[in-house]
């Protein structure tokens, strides 16, 4: 009691930061452990929960290094512990959780390194353990967590149906083995892991947001016939992921945002030549090791950013009868390998910087395109030539040079001079304009006059010249 009041929580806050605090002695009264209450009390060591305890908040013992033992009591009262509650606790050996627990999941015990067991009371109703594992036992059996702290070789329990959110994060574990009957993944159940190879069971339809996220050691990874979709963040930063291994009749159709981004060492990703109807922003941005690209006639959305910085990219197939209508912005922004490409006839729009500082040393417009960003073929150094299909109403080249053509189909807009052409140049007289970054980087510009109608000139339009001598 403190000044005569029963004391039955501990405040939010109450103690965080407190770095004298070694040991805590709390009373039987106490029903609630709130949010933050002993966060980063760095030199608190053990802690004992008493059996009238229900609830320990999030993030209550969060970031306590030294605090290597808590006690919880079978019997007692505790239904909740928060999400966080004792993440980042590096000391924690051992974890034994009591009879009434009803609500927990992985990140209660997020990066807890030294974290090697886990049990539960045979009373409790709702989970099980296995000594490394928590599983729920209710409803469809998911694996709630794994140990963070314990290396080598799991073999997940047959009757297993689900993997929970961060089940598997930061676990030091090399190799997990998933049961044929699983059927869901949930959102960054592996992220961070140790993994370095994973099959991925026929039942599971979708690879969840960031399930593999940063899997550093990752280097193979087996997909099941029946998986259709590949979500956001799933292998981003995978940086030893050389192989995805697919069945030769898959039915994966779509690739979220970031899904490889920065998968350094993949360099074989025919799994998009299926079904594939989309690949979203920065699926595969920053994959060095790509040197060819074959997209299918399936392929509807090709997202921004896609092949951005695939630096060692040579080869960009369309297939025939794709359905593909628009190149967003910086679809391959900096591949430098890539020195030609055919679009496909259908296509209606270029996005801006779409090629931007690639390789480009040609291009063929279809006649289809109504729209080209600013910036589509800029920086572009070792372009010379430009060409548009006769039947084109939007542009048309003269010189290399391409132009926007008004409605009376006169070269009105000087869209884009390749950065690639040597000299002076003499911009027409019937051009009104010269768009935003026309000639960005046409480093081997030496002159250039101006048409006797020019009103406007864009931002960016002489960007990075630094061969010009005279206007």
């Amino acid at each position: 009691r403190i000044d005569g009041y029963t004391v039955s929580s501990i405040g939010t806050r109450a103690f965080v930061g407190n770095s004298r605090l070694r040991r805590v002695e709390l009373p039987d009264t106490l029903k609630t452990i709130k949010e933050y209450a002993f966060s980063s009390c760095t030199r608190l060591l053990q802690i004992e929960i008493p059996s009238s305890v229900v609830e320990i908040q999030h993030h209550a013992f969060s970031e306590c290094p030294r605090l290597g033992a808590v006690s919880i009591p079978e019997n007692g009262k505790l239904t909740t512990i928060g999400d966080y509650a004792f993440q980042e606790c590096g000391s924690l050996l051992r974890m034994d959780l009591p009879a009434m627990l009803q609500s927990v999941n992985a990140t209660a015990f997020f990066k807890d390194n030294s974290l090697k067991k886990i049990t539960i009371s045979e009373k409790n109703t709702k989970y099980d353990a296995d000594g490394e594992a928590l599983y729920q036992k209710q409803d469809k059996r998911t694996l709630v967590c794994y140990v963070p702290g314990k290396s080598g070789q799991y073999v997940v329990d047959d009757s297993t149906e689900s993997i929970g959110k961060y089940a598997f994060a930061y676990s030091r574990l090399s190799g997990v083995t998933l049961p044929d009957g699983l059927t869901k993944l949930e959102n960054y159940s592996f992220v961070s892991s140790r993994i370095e190879k994973i099959t991925i069971p026929e039942a599971i339809e979708a690879i969840p947001e960031g399930c593999f996220n940063e899997c550093n050691n990752l280097q193979t990874v087996s997909l099941g016939k029946n998986l259709t979709s590949i979500g956001e963040y799933a292998f981003t930063n995978c940086q030893n992921l050389e192989e995805v291994q697919v069945p030769k009749e898959n039915n994966i159709q779509s690739i979220g945002m970031n899904a490889f981004y920065a998968c350094v060492k993949l360099n074989n990703i025919d799994f998009i030549k299926s079904k594939v109807s989309t690949i979203d922003s920065g699926a595969f941005a920053a994959c060095y090791s790509v040197k060819k690209v074959t997209l299918p006639k399936t392929l509807k959305v090709l997202g921004d950013r896609t092949f951005v910085s695939c630096y060692n990219l040579e080869t960009v197939v369309f297939e025939d009868g794709i359905g593909l209508d628009k190149l967003r912005e910086w679809t391959f922004n900096g591949c430098e390998a890539l020195k030609n490409i055919v679009l496909p006839e259908g296509l209606q729009e270029i996005g801006e910087d779409c090629f931007l500082v690639s390789g480009l040393e040609f291009i063929h417009i279809p006649s289809t395109v109504t729209n080209i960003g600013y910036g589509a073929f800029g920086h572009c150094l070792s372009m010379k030539k430009i060409e548009v299909d006769n039947g084109s109403k939007n542009y048309k080249t003269i010189d290399n040079v391409l132009f926007k053509l008004n409605d009376k189909g006169e070269p009105a807009i000087l869209h884009t001079y390749p950065a690639g052409l040597e000299g002076e140049y003499k911009v027409p007289d019937e051009v009104t304009e010269i768009a935003e970054s026309a000639f960005y980087a046409a480093n081997k510009l030496t002159n250039i006059t101006f048409g006797q109608n020019l009103q406007k000139i864009g931002r960016y339009a002489f960007r990075y010249i630094s061969s010009l001598t005279s206007l």
